[in-house]
């Protein structure tokens, strides 16, 4: 299947393309997501070394057995419906210890074997949230 995926090389040259086919829709006022997919083809191989995951601050999945992970790509389990209410499950340790562990790339080692972060489909999401945080981060230490 590897095959099938993007390579490193193949990239600048999509970009170009997806460039001009954006110019071209946005041209004909012809509504698209191109710009979302511009962004996790920019960020995906970097992401880390970029921002932080803020998936488990507006995201999770839920199984149909109960289990409560933080988003489809991860194997992470948090909880289950079965044992806890969601609020419960939300406010746990576990997924506090989640959200924590996602602020860095170095913390985020002992997870990443159980999620697949390259093929990220929130990768747009996050880079919203992303610029809003640094956008709060920087108001405080302006107001403080």
């Amino acid at each position: 299947m590897n095959h099938l995926q993007i390579n490193q090389a193949q990239i600048p040259d999509l970009a170009r393309k997806l460039n001009h086919i954006k110019r071209l829709l946005d041209q004909s006022r012809i509504k698209h997501n191109l710009g979302e997919l511009q962004t996790i083809l920019k960020y995906r191989n970097a992401l880390w070394d970029r921002m932080p995951c803020y998936i488990g601050l507006h995201r999770v999945e839920i199984m149909i057995d109960g289990r409560v992970r933080p988003c489809c790509l991860c194997n992470v389990v948090l909880g289950n419906l079965k044992d806890n209410t969601f609020r419960e499950i939300w406010n746990s340790e576990a997924y506090q210890n989640w959200r924590q562990n996602t602020s860095s790339k170095e913390r985020f080692e002992r997870f990443s074997k159980q999620c697949n972060c390259m093929h990220c489909p929130y990768i747009p999401n996050n880079y919203r949230v992303h610029k809003v945080d640094r956008l709060l981060n920087l108001f405080k230490l302006i107001h403080v």
